[in-house]
């Protein structure tokens, strides 16, 4: 009679385990997690679109700023590894948030561009409306085609950011004893903590 009871009793304890802690989970952390995740991710999904990568970037961006600040402060790596890997991080931020102003970034190299244009240079076409006629300035071509190099080495150095690099990979097959290793904190796959 008592093994019966104790045996019903761990059924039951199994059954309101599994049907009633995704309950409790529910209430006790999703909720509040959820909250938070929307008060940190609110610009961006305010201002998200789904007809540009731009605001893919800046959501995943968003999140690797958080994640950056939480390993910063509640890591339990040592400053050897956790160090370069929020620096990396951090890096990737500033990439993310700074590529689309890649005109700018060769203004301040080259000069800024003259956008004031000359009443000569204005014409009405046959609609009435007034356009601009393009005069090639090679002060402007040679700042855009400076944006282009920047823009591309930006997205470039924020994938290599991303994917790492070959010293990072490593494999037990190929890992040396003997052989000091430099974390340089690249590789998405290794931040965490």
């Amino acid at each position: 009679m008592i093994q019966r009871l104790k045996n019903l009793w761990e059924e039951i304890d199994l059954w309101v385990y599994i049907n009633l802690k995704p309950i409790y989970d529910f209430f006790r952390y999703d909720i509040h997690n959820g909250i938070r995740n929307f008060w940190n991710f609110k610009k961006e999904i305010w201002n998200y679109r789904p007809w540009d990568y731009h605001y893919n970037i800046m959501l995943f961006s968003k999140s690797i700023d958080l994640s950056s600040k939480s390993i910063d402060k509640y890591g339990s790596q040592t400053d050897e590894t956790k160090l370069p890997m929020i620096t990396q991080m951090n890096r990737f931020v500033w990439l993310a948030n700074n590529y689309n102003h890649s005109i700018s970034l060769a203004e301040v190299e080259l000069g800024l561009i003259e956008y004031n244009v000359p009443i000569e240079d204005m014409i009405v076409d046959d609609v009435g409306q007034l356009r601009y006629m393009f005069t090639p300035d090679p002060h402007r071509t040679k700042v855009f085609k400076r944006s282009d190099e920047l823009e591309n080495a930006m997205w470039d150095e924020m994938w290599n950011i991303i994917k790492g690099n070959d010293e990072d990979s490593t494999s037990l097959v190929d890992f040396d004893v003997n052989k000091p290793y430099i974390y340089s904190g690249n590789n998405l796959k290794t931040w965490w903590d």
